[in-house]
């Protein structure tokens, strides 16, 4: 039984969301916990399952891991790839948090324009300078010709991000 800080218990439904077919997407969805909100509280920290605390796990730069394994060349990226995009003197937690949010756009995107669009809609969220990349294009770039090893993966048709999203669904699931 789940429990939220105040002893109270939570309803929660785990769902695996699949897209077209089970090839295709397949992350896991916890309704009741998402519905939650953690920003500036951490709540979500604080529930418990059959009175025993949890964690939340979050792995950085999995889908690339896994890409970088997929291909053989996982000891190429065995660092922070999202750093790997930036020159070392733009170096900073929101330039990162901006090639993250990029990479996983690209790998997403079904097209160069949409992955533009999509990283220009979340700068746009921004103060203008936050960021060393002031649009899309600049961004997708930089990405493309840092990480070449994906660069045919990124804005495809099959967008390789349901699939990775599939394959760590299936990890979770095991």
């Amino acid at each position: 039984s789940f429990k939220n800080k105040d002893d109270d218990y939570i309803s929660n439904v785990y769902t695996r969301i699949f897209n077209n077919s089970l090839l295709e997407g397949g992350r896991w969805f916890k309704a009741g916990i998402l519905n939650m909100s953690n920003k500036g509280t951490k709540d979500r920290l604080r529930i418990t399952i059959d009175d025993n605390s949890i964690c939340e796990i979050d792995f950085d730069c999995l889908h690339i891991s896994l890409l970088a394994d997929e291909l053989g060349v996982g000891e190429k990226y065995d660092t922070d790839v999202y750093y790997m995009i930036l020159e070392k003197h733009q170096y900073s937690a929101a330039n990162r948090t901006l090639c993250k949010m990029g990479v996983n756009m690209c790998l997403n995107a079904k097209s160069l324009l949409s992955a533009y669009g999509a990283i220009d809609k979340f700068i746009s969220k921004y103060p203008k300078g936050t960021f060393c990349f002031a649009n899309g294009k600049d961004l997708v770039y930089a990405i493309k010709h840092k990480l070449t090893d994906f660069s045919s993966l990124f804005c495809n048709k099959q967008s390789t991000g349901l699939r990775l999203q599939n394959k760590d669904s299936w990890i979770a699931h095991h």
